[in-house]
């Protein structure tokens, strides 16, 4: 030490007795470079692994702080100092010490921001250890949000509830949201879809803030110069929100998504004048109102890409809470709509669109923002229902009806996105019924009925009849009801009236409890056609020859309720009245020493295979139906009456042979033949000129000489031999 007056070296004083003294050794240089190449890998909900490459020149090992939320690391080592894990150095701990250059690291925190500076070091001890302490190795990375549970088969289904089950994942310190639905979807189907944001960019800003550069509205078309040519800049209305030659951030207000199911985020995009691949547009979603954001999609150009509103292309993704973006590359497609579905159902939702373009030519067009959806349907209480463990008893349901159940693991900050939804039906407590029957059709009632077979999990009936409808598969436990009286098991029926002629009708039998309804399986019948008004008239019957008689009447008219008229012809020997057998819905059938000859849609028939010389009695009974089912068939049998005819004697006569013509002379001939045998004579017809007789004469008819049949005149009728 020495004392002096501050300015005169001269006046120096030392102070040299017992002067102490002390050694000391300094640190080990430190290294001349901090390590490199930092990227993570296994990254997980709570877990990360670091890896770099040596520090170049090498270094005896690394030490590593972290720190979370938003800021990083804020001090540095001190040389000189041997930290283990677990110090805290400013805001930050260490995780390392050590010469590896990866590091696994558990039990993280979930949906938070990591951050890691890592140091190279050389030394071991306090009396060496030394930090480079320059340019740290810095890096960051967020742990992903919980992954979605795994929903498994439902047990102990009852009439009333049943237990939800799912897997547990990791990172749910907050439990679990169960969701129990009536819908597939959880939403109404029979309830519009809704819009719960959107964005025209018709020349203004409504939803969006704008920061950074670059951008601009647009209208009207593109030059022909420009590509695509002439292509609108706006795909509805005027104008469309472009970017070129910046880097543009549309940020929106904050909206929510509460209580809604099956979002989508949906604009409009076109490129103009060839973007490259370090041109990009990003899509991030924010669950939180700004605080943290997930790159959820991006779109990059590729070798000078171009394209308008036209092109078909669709980027879509799911929103999955993690920035693991989903990228679209033009080289594999011109993608003109843009999506995000799923958005998570929060009340703080935002969106943020960062266009960039390294040329001020090269567009970027956005257009027709919208965020659309369902307002979620659930069962109370069970929506966002908070689940400690992986099973939830859900009670108070309706039974033998569908329910649909879903979870999210709750992490540290946000929600994982929902599991595979599984179905469970509650057990019927309704009657068990079975057996539908139908008897007593007519062609405006019928008698149905069914067997109730038990009491299902009620101790009585409140109520068993019958339904219909006109449709196949559509008869519910309300078509057409009519409730039969009785409350007992077993067989019943009643008959349902007031129903429509020639009409197919399906039905089931019902019972009701407590519990609710249930329907037999559908069966079905049809109704006959209403009956024809009036009975055949005017008929009557003429003999053709030895074999056949002929008949014809009066046509009947069709009546209302029926589409076509037919006829039942009947025939018996006389004295026997022909007898009709038939039943209504059913084919025709002859009664005692009856025959049906046809059935026929004429007035008119032509009754064949009779027996020679025999008298014959007939009846035509009508009936009307749709034409082509039996089972709507509905005869007349009233008010008919018969007509009768006698067939013609057979001829069992063999023709006349050898037809001669002798003593020809200028005017006269004489013709010989030879009788046939069992004939009782011939008829001979003659005519003058080119044609031969055109007509043969009718049985039944008696001719005599001078007749004239068809174009020929009867010369001879008689048993001779030689005319």
């Amino acid at each position: 030490p020495y004392t002096w007056d501050g300015s005169n070296a001269s006046t120096y004083h030392y102070y040299t007795t017992t002067v102490p003294n002390a050694d000391a050794t300094t640190f080990i240089a430190s290294p001349v470079s901090q390590p490199s190449n930092l990227f993570f890998s296994n990254l997980t909900c709570n877990t990360v692994t670091l890896n770099w490459r040596n520090a170049t020149g090498g270094a005896a090992g690394y030490l590593v702080l972290q720190s979370t939320g938003i800021t990083a690391p804020d001090t540095n080592p001190s040389s000189g100092v041997v930290y283990s894990n677990g110090n805290t150095i400013g805001n930050a701990t260490i995780v390392y010490v050590g010469s590896d250059t990866t590091l696994a690291l558990t039990g993280l925190v979930d949906g938070t921001r990591h951050h890691y500076r890592i140091y190279a070091f050389n030394g071991s001890s306090s009396s060496d250890i030394s930090y480079l302490t320059t340019f740290p190795l810095s890096r960051s990375v967020t742990t992903l949000n919980p992954s979605a549970p795994v929903a498994n088969a439902a047990s102990g289904i009852d009439l009333t509830g049943f237990t939800a089950e799912w897997n547990a994942t990791n990172c749910a310190p907050n439990g679990y949201k169960l969701d129990v639905s009536q819908f597939e979807n959880f939403f109404d189907p029979a309830v519009s879809a809704f819009t719960f944001f959107s964005e025209s960019f018709e020349n203004n800003l409504n939803s969006f803030t704008l920061t950074g550069s670059g951008s601009a509205f647009k209208s009207g078309n593109s030059l022909v110069t420009e590509t695509p040519a002439n292509s609108p800049f706006a795909s509805q209305s005027t104008y469309g929100f472009g970017s070129a030659g910046g880097n543009t951030v549309l940020t929106s207000s904050t909206f929510s998504l509460a209580s809604t199911t099956s979002t989508q985020l949906s604009f409009k995009l076109a490129a103009f004048n060839g973007l490259e691949a370090t041109d990009r547009l990003f899509v991030e979603v924010s669950p939180d109102g700004g605080t943290t954001w997930y790159n959820t999609l991006t779109v990059t150009g590729y070798s000078g890409a171009s394209w308008g509103y036209s092109a078909t292309g669709i980027a879509a993704t799911n929103y999955d809470g993690d920035s693991t973006t989903a990228t679209f590359s033009a080289q594999f497609g011109s993608y003109s709509t843009v999506q995000i579905n799923n958005l998570p159902a929060v009340s703080q939702l935002k969106i943020r669109i960062n266009m960039i373009s390294d040329a001020t030519t090269e567009w970027w067009i956005i257009d027709e923002l919208s965020v659309t959806g369902r307002v979620s349907s659930y069962v109370s209480p069970y929506s966002n229902f908070d689940v400690s463990g992986t099973t939830q008893a859900i009670t108070g349901l309706s039974s033998n009806t569908t329910y649909y159940y879903r979870v999210r693991a709750v992490g540290s900050f946000f929600p994982s996105v929902s599991s595979n939804t599984i179905s469970a039906t509650t057990l019927n407590g309704s009657p068990e019924i079975s057996n539908p029957t139908v008897t007593g059709v007519t062609n405006n009632s019928a008698v149905l009925g069914a067997e109730v077979v038990s009491f299902g999990a009620d101790a009585t009936l409140t109520e068993r009849g019958t339904v219909y409808g006109t449709t196949s598969g559509s008869v519910t436990a309300s078509s057409n009801a009519s409730a039969e009286g009785g409350l007992s098991l077993g067989t019943y029926t009643q008959n349902r009236t007031g129903l429509s002629p020639q009409t197919r009708y399906y039905f089931s039998g019902y019972a009701s409890n407590t519990y609710g309804t249930r329907l037999t399986t559908e069966s079905s019948f049809i109704t006959w056609s209403n009956a024809p008004e009036n009975a055949v008239t005017g008929l009557s019957a003429s003999p053709f020859s030895g074999s056949q008689i002929n008949l014809s009447w009066d046509a009947v008219a069709v009546p209302l309720g029926a589409s076509q008229i037919g006829y039942v012809v009947l025939y018996s020997q006389d004295p026997t009245t022909p007898v009709f057998a038939g039943v209504n819905g059913q084919g025709p059938v002859a009664g005692a020493n009856t025959s049906i000859a046809t059935t026929t849609t004429s007035a008119t028939a032509s009754v064949i295979g009779l027996a020679g010389s025999t008298a014959y009695q007939f009846v035509v009974i009508p009936f009307a139906w749709n034409g082509t089912d039996s089972a709507t068939i509905h005869y007349l049998t009233t008010g008919a009456t018969s007509a009768n005819a006698t067939t013609f004697g057979s001829i069992n006569a063999l023709p006349a042979t050898n037809l001669t013509f002798n003593n020809v002379s200028c005017s006269s001939f004489v013709l010989n033949w030879k009788n046939g045998e069992g004939a009782d004579g011939v008829l001979i017809l003659r005519t003058i000129g080119a044609t031969a007789p055109n007509t043969a004469p009718s049985t039944g008819v008696s001719y005599s000489v001078g007749n004239t049949i068809g174009n020929a005149q009867v010369v001879y009728v008689g048993s001779d031999s030689t005319y």
